[in-house]
């Protein structure tokens, strides 16, 4: 297992964003500024669109080498090659 350094975790929510402010260019922005681990969090979108956004956010963290971790959704970390999944204490039986 490896240790990561949690000292500013960014969990995206796209519904915060400003209007007309773009997802990616605000995540990349705060890698840019110091984040030091990403976690994809997104309610409400379809397992492919989650899919294509973690895709675009597991190329952005690498140019950074920020670890990287889905939400949930363990399939979709495994196929994108995620550094981590966050599972909550109900998620799994």
């Amino acid at each position: 297992m490896k240790d990561f350094d949690v000292s500013l975790y960014l969990v995206t929510d796209r519904n915060l964003l400003k209007a007309g402010r773009d997802f990616y260019d605000a995540v990349e922005e705060s890698l840019q500024n110091g984040v030091t681990m990403l976690q994809l969090r997104e309610k409400d979108i379809s397992s492919r669109e989650f899919y294509e956004i973690a895709k675009r956010l597991k190329d952005i963290t690498g140019k950074y080498n920020v670890p990287f971790t889905i939400n949930d959704i363990i399939d979709i970390a495994l196929s994108v090659d995620a550094d981590g999944v966050h599972l909550g204490q109900d998620d799994l039986p």
